[in-house]
């Protein structure tokens, strides 16, 4: 196949259990969302580092992952990553992981599992090189297995706690300042986790929005 070619060339560096797990739970997103509908990946954004991990025209979602057993909080990297764009609302996921030996899933089964919701193959494993990953290093990917301790879904509204462009003087960060990392406490007050049935209507909104409308992506 095609894709196959584009890879043949590059030289590969094998990535670590954090950043498989970081892969595993925006495809996890995708799979998801492909189980209303198959998704253009033009909608996933994660790969390419922008604002937020999945784009539509009606929603936007942003990822997160840990490995941490008792963590409640997520790093945010920028003051716009929180940040809802031209009245789009914006949701955030956070999925905590278990390193597992056995009885969990890796990073090309949930690859293969999204593919065969009719993914683009060549569409999907393009994304995938942005951050590193490459077919020809699955079979020891397949080693790393995940178990899913649990999801929770939040609305980011403006009760959400986050620090956007808007919290500085002028609505623009500090001469001299290029970069803002920060935490949230994902226990903190204006954190409200969506039910079952709001996040099954997220997920299919986006869908839709997803597969009629058009996107831009920077």
């Amino acid at each position: 196949e095609a894709w196959r070619g584009f890879f043949s060339s590059l030289e590969r560096r094998r990535l670590g259990v954090s950043k498989l797990a970081f892969i595993y739970s925006e495809l996890r997103v995708l799979e998801m969302l492909a189980d209303y509908a198959v998704i253009p990946m033009v909608n996933w954004t994660g790969p390419k580092k922008e604002k937020h991990d999945f784009i539509s025209p009606s929603r936007d979602i942003e990822v997160k992952s840990t490995l941490s057993e008792d963590s409640e909080t997520v790093t945010i990297n920028g003051v716009q990553q929180l940040e809802s764009f031209e009245n789009v609302p914006l949701y955030l996921a956070r999925v905590r992981l278990r390193q597992i030996p056995h009885d969990g899933r890796s990073v090309p089964e949930v690859v293969r599992s999204v593919l065969n919701k009719g993914c683009s193959s060549e569409g999907l494993y393009k994304k995938l090189n942005d951050w590193g990953y490459h077919p020809y290093d699955e079979k020891e990917y397949e080693a790393t297995v995940f178990q899913e301790v649990g999801w929770c879904w939040y609305a980011v509204t403006e009760d959400f706690p986050r620090i956007t462009v808007s919290d500085f003087v002028a609505g623009t960060m500090p001469n001299g300042t290029s970069r803002v990392t920060y935490e949230v406490n994902l226990t903190a007050e204006g954190c409200t986790k969506l039910d079952e049935s709001a996040v099954k209507s997220l997920l299919l909104e986006f869908a839709s929005a997803a597969t009629k409308g058009s996107v831009t992506s920077g």
